[in-house]
C-alpha cells in the first residue's frame, strides 16, 4: 500500500561509524540514498513544531517514543 508523498521516515542518525550516511529508518525501512528522510528524529519534530509540509511516518514515530519511555517506571 503507497502511503501520501509528504510522510517521510526518520532515519537512525546522520552518519555511522564508517562516516557514511545511515540509511536506515526507525521503522527498519532501507532507504534509496537520495530519498529524503528526517536526518533524526528532532529534525522531525522540528518540522512539526514548525507546521511543516512533511509529516514523520507513523511507524517511526511509535519506535521512537518507545525509545524515550525506556527505562521509564510507567
Amino acid at each position: 500500500m503507497s502511503r501520501p508523498d509528504y510522510v517521510k521516515c526518520v532515519r537512525t542518525g546522520m552518519y555511522g561509524e564508517d562516516k557514511q550516511p545511515v540509511q536506515e529508518t526507525w521503522c527498519d525501512r532501507k532507504t534509496e540514498q537520495f530519498e529524503f528522510c528526517f536526518t533524526d528524529a528532532a529534525h522531525a519534530s522540528l518540522n512539526g513544531r514548525h507546521k511543516g509540509r512533511l509529516v514523520a511516518c507513523p511507524q517511526c514515530v511509535e519506535k521512537i517514543i518507545e525509545a524515550l519511555k525506556n527505562g521509564s517506571p510507567e
